[in-house]
Parts: C-alpha cells; sequence; structure tokens
C-alpha cells in the first residue's frame, strides 16, 4: 500500500465550494460520515497519484464489507470510477476524533474491473443525471 504524505479532505471540505458536502457531511450518521470522508480522500489521493486519472465515485464496499474499528475504515473489496470504467481499490483510512476530516491514509489501487461484473456489484458506466 502506498501511505499518504500529503491529505487534502479536510482542507477541501474547509472550501467554500464545499459548505453543501460540509453540511450534508454533518447530517449522516457515524458510518456513512466515516465512509465518506473515506471517499472523498480516496477520490483526490487516486486524482493526484495516477496520471491521466479523474475518478468521480468510490464504492468502499463494491466486493467485500468495510470494516470499521473505532475511527479507522479498511477497504479490501473496493472500486472506484474514473473515465467510465472501475477499477480496484483498497485501503486503510483513519478519520479525526471529530469526524472533520481524515488524519492518516493508505491505498493501494488494482486492475481495471471486467464490465460483466458491473451490475452484480452496483457499479454503474455514469451517473443518472450524466445521461
Amino acid at each position: 500500500m502506498t501511505h499518504a504524505t500529503r491529505l487534502f479532505a479536510t482542507a477541501l471540505l474547509k472550501e467554500p465550494a464545499s459548505t453543501e458536502v460540509r453540511l450534508t457531511l454533518s447530517t449522516l450518521d457515524r458510518y456513512e460520515r466515516i465512509t465518506q470522508l473515506c471517499n472523498i480522500e480516496s477520490t483526490e489521493q487516486i486524482r493526484r497519484s495516477i496520471n491521466g486519472s479523474n475518478p468521480d465515485t468510490v464504492s468502499a464496499a463494491a466486493f467485500a464489507e468495510t470494516s470499521l474499528a473505532n475511527l479507522t475504515m479498511t477497504v479490501n473489496g473496493g472500486a472506484y470510477r474514473s473515465g467510465r470504467n472501475w477499477y480496484a481499490l483498497s485501503f486503510v483510512c483513519t478519520v479525526l476524533p471529530d469526524l472533520s476530516g481524515v488524519a492518516d491514509y493508505s491505498f493501494k489501487t488494482g486492475a481495471a474491473i471486467p464490465k460483466d461484473l458491473w451490475e452484480e456489484h452496483n457499479l454503474n458506466a455514469q451517473d443518472d443525471d450524466d445521461e
């Protein structure tokens, strides 16, 4: 796994453009809030580490349940979408105690996920409003 030397979710959420996301996060239960914070961090880490990648969605539990121990989420069967294709993703993400951002993050990306597996794992090529 690659250990992140810079974290992005906390700063992104402080930006004025993220006001709606920040407000929505505050309404989520603890588990979902941690999941979304880690998904935001995943998206930014992938974007900045893989040339030409433009991830727009993360599915933490696409192929396996996530595990949550205190403030640390472990994902061994996740996926991310970039360029209307899906790719394997694993990560370990620890959020801040006040659930306002990410404190630590490591990840590993993998191969493209074959299209014949997408439907079974609720992975779509595009958002409904992209049509």
